[in-house]
């Protein structure tokens, strides 16, 4: 016998869709609070165009947030962002 969500009082749907809800709603904070800070770090660093300062932080969140990345692209996106010490860095130290 499958319990569909039909099948449930109204009570427990209401209790579905309430924590369905907040966890949408935490997870949307969690995700903006995470852009904000690494928009803030690649601005501060200047390491990257403007145009590529807006996108990075969502290639990297992106990748947390996406069912289909192999488990390995967070860390190696993390691996490549150049550091001010790196060579590839435009500024001079």
């Amino acid at each position: 016998m499958t319990l569909r969500f039909a099948d449930l009082n109204p009570l427990g749907r209401a209790i579905i869709v309430v924590v369905a809800a907040l966890t949408l709603a935490v997870a949307a904070i969690a995700f903006a609070t995470s852009y904000g800070a690494l928009y803030a770090w690649a601005r501060d660093t200047g390491l990257y165009s403007d145009r590529l300062t807006r996108i990075w932080p969502l290639l990297l969140d992106g990748a947390f947030t996406s069912p289909n990345s192999p488990p390995s692209w967070p860390a190696s996106c993390a691996a490549t962002a150049p550091s001010p010490s790196s060579p590839c860095s435009s500024k001079a130290p």
